[in-house]
């Protein structure tokens, strides 16, 4: 629940302070991300923001080395699938409009769908994909994307080897130094992880997602071109 919790405040502060859509990497059964679509049903007052989710609908790739690092969770290929069709069907159930436009869910492994990924702007980046290429895949292919001030939550990140090593390793490498604010659960001292985007970015440390400021009536999610 803390995480749950945590999604609701940390996409709340988003919608008030930034402009661009919402996206998820990992969406299992679907329950974070019909939060986040109802949620964008109420907040988005301009009606321009969308839901982006992200999954296999496969479960869970194959583990690689970073994922065997460590004394915590590793994953196994195939874990956690649920069909688009459930998923879907969950969201419909708890009252989101699937013929809205608001949400579109993206079939597919992670390096297939994410570098051609049609959304442009976010100002809420939530991953949830457990293992090391899923959320390295993610953070490289959706993170300059996100807007000046956006939110990156990344879940399981006290859980899994393979994520935790992928966050460090991409901080790192992109110079990131923001601090990682810890949710707990009640398993793990520090189970998710989000850190706010910088207003500006070193050049050295790759672009942003374009400008930032306060969410307004625009295209694009709130973002002009």
């Amino acid at each position: 629940m803390s995480r749950l919790r945590g999604t609701y405040y940390l996409l709340k502060h988003a919608l008030l302070t930034v402009p661009g859509d919402v996206a998820e990497t990992g969406l299992f059964q679907g329950g974070s991300g019909i939060l986040m679509a109802l949620m964008l049903h109420s907040w988005d007052f301009c009606g321009h923001r969308r839901y982006w989710g992200f999954d296999s609908f496969r479960g869970l790739p194959r583990a690689v080395a970073a994922d065997m690092a460590g004394s915590a969770t590793v994953g196994a290929a195939g874990q956690m699938a649920v069909a688009r069709d459930v998923v879907e069907a969950n969201f419909k159930a708890a009252g989101v409009n699937m013929s809205s436009g608001l949400v579109t869910l993206i079939p597919g492994w992670f390096n297939e769908t994410l570098p051609g990924a049609a959304v442009r702007h976010i100002a809420f980046l939530r991953l949830d994909g457990d293992m090391f290429t899923s959320t390295r895949d993610a953070l490289v292919n959706l993170y300059d994307k996100v807007v000046p001030g956006g939110l990156v939550y990344v879940d399981d990140y006290g859980s899994f080897n393979g994520c935790k090593m992928a966050v460090d390793i991409f901080r790192k490498q992109r110079g990131i130094t923001q601090p990682l604010h810890w949710i707990r659960e009640l398993a793990y001292p520090v189970e998710a992880v989000w850190w706010r985007k910088p207003l500006r970015e070193h050049p050295l440390r790759g672009g942003g997602g374009g400008g930032g400021g306060s969410g307004g009536c625009s295209s694009s999610g709130g973002m002009d071109d």
